[in-house]
């Protein structure tokens, strides 16, 4: 037993060092929809943050893919996005929880109606192949893996190569209304990635 000990407690301290981030203050989300001051405030924000929880996330993705969120609450948000097909159906995450990088993956790969190569056409858009697409099209930073966290001036990064990819792909009379300020100040950070390279 004596021998096993430290085995175990190695063990332990691998499974700490992989715990998940909580995000001990996050930004108001349940504003009223259409508040463009606050949506500002939230733009202008997000990318001082060194990580992005699911609730900010989400909220985001709804002003990329609506204009607005009308949800007023992270479960709503949480229920519409299983709806439509954003996040697993199991999926039951803490709105203060970091969120990973390969939850933005699917939902921008929905959002974007992104088909991707073999794996993602056969399993759909998961966490794992819509992470490697969004590496591949050059709208996620390389290296990137799907739990991996995402910092806000990442998640900046990728909601503005969403939102031109939309521009690009949409008929104008088709596009959401444009988030306040996402692309702008997004398309102004230093370390976004670079348009995608041609197939």
């Amino acid at each position: 037993m004596r021998r096993s000990t430290p085995l175990v407690l190695m063990g332990l301290l691998a499974a700490g060092g992989c715990a998940r981030t909580y995000v001990p203050a996050t930004l108001e989300t349940n504003y009223p929809a259409g508040d463009v001051g606050k949506e500002l405030e939230f733009w202008h924000t997000l990318p001082t943050r060194s990580a992005v929880c699911n609730d900010e996330g989400l909220h985001g993705l709804f002003l990329l893919a609506d204009g607005d969120d009308p949800t007023g609450s992270y479960p709503k948000r949480v229920e519409l996005a299983k709806a439509r097909g954003w996040v697993g159906k199991d999926f039951d995450e803490a709105g203060n929880l970091a969120m990973q990088r390969g939850t933005l993956a699917q939902a921008v790969a929905v959002i974007c109606k992104i088909e991707g190569g073999v794996m993602m056409r056969v399993f759909g858009p998961t966490p794992r192949y819509a992470t490697r697409e969004l590496v591949y099209m050059r709208m996620m930073a390389d290296p990137s893996t799907e739990n991996q966290a995402i910092t806000g001036l990442e998640y900046m990064g990728v909601i503005s190569k969403a939102q031109d990819h939309i521009m690009l792909t949409t008929p104008p009379e088709q596009a959401p209304a444009a988030p306040a300020q996402a692309g702008g100040a997004a398309s102004q950070q230093p370390g976004a990635a670079e348009p995608a390279a041609a197939h």
